[in-house]
């Protein structure tokens, strides 16, 4: 369901400079949910498999929060063994180490007393055994076909074979509406070249 006029435009509580202004409504406010208008949207993706995706978009806000960094390479992928919560990478005298991130909120006082963990020896011994998972191409195989098995649960075939389908017949339309809009611009450009 989308709803069409959640918002309305209002006069701002604070005007900044009265002089500049081209809008007199420039800020923007909520309705009521009852002003809504309700407009029922064809489903993309099945139900299930939009809330699993909402939930591990609300579990990567932990891991994959702020900018891209390679200072930490496992950063929010180690848990404590003592508490289950996440490791956080930090320098120490220019050395990297984890160290579980239980914390109070309030006063940052740690509530675990799992101990930190050299990021060197940690990230060579992890980059090993991926080095020998990947070595061998019977484990690489057999890892790639549980993963696609992983996939594949849950999943009915027969709406699968539907979504395929529904795919390929909305690039059939934006082929065919690029082939108009370029038939087009393609007529304009000749009647400019006439001109």
């Amino acid at each position: 369901m989308w709803y069409y006029g959640k918002r309305e435009a209002i006069e701002p509580q604070t005007i900044r400079a009265a002089d500049a202004r081209h809008r007199i409504k420039s800020s923007w406010k909520l309705k009521p949910k009852d002003q809504w208008m309700p407009i029922a949207v064809e489903p993309i993706v099945p139900r299930e498999l939009w809330e699993r995706c909402a939930a591990r978009v609300r579990s990567n806000r932990n891991t994959l929060g702020g900018r891209p960094s390679d200072q930490y390479i496992l950063k929010g992928l180690l848990f404590c063994g003592k508490c289950g919560w996440r490791y956080q990478g930090w320098r120490d005298k220019g050395i990297i180490r984890y160290l579980c991130s239980h914390r109070d909120r309030v006063t940052g006082e740690r509530l675990c007393d799992g101990r930190p963990v050299r990021g060197d020896l940690l990230e060579n011994a992890v980059w090993t055994a991926i080095g020998e998972e990947l070595s061998d191409p019977r484990k690489l195989e057999a890892r790639i076909s549980d993963h696609e098995r992983e996939l594949s649960e849950g999943y009915d075939s027969a709406k699968l074979a539907q979504l395929t389908a529904r795919k390929e017949e909305l690039r059939r339309r934006e082929n065919i509406a690029r082939r108009s809009a370029l038939d087009a611009g393609a007529k304009g450009d000749q009647e400019l070249v006439k001109f």
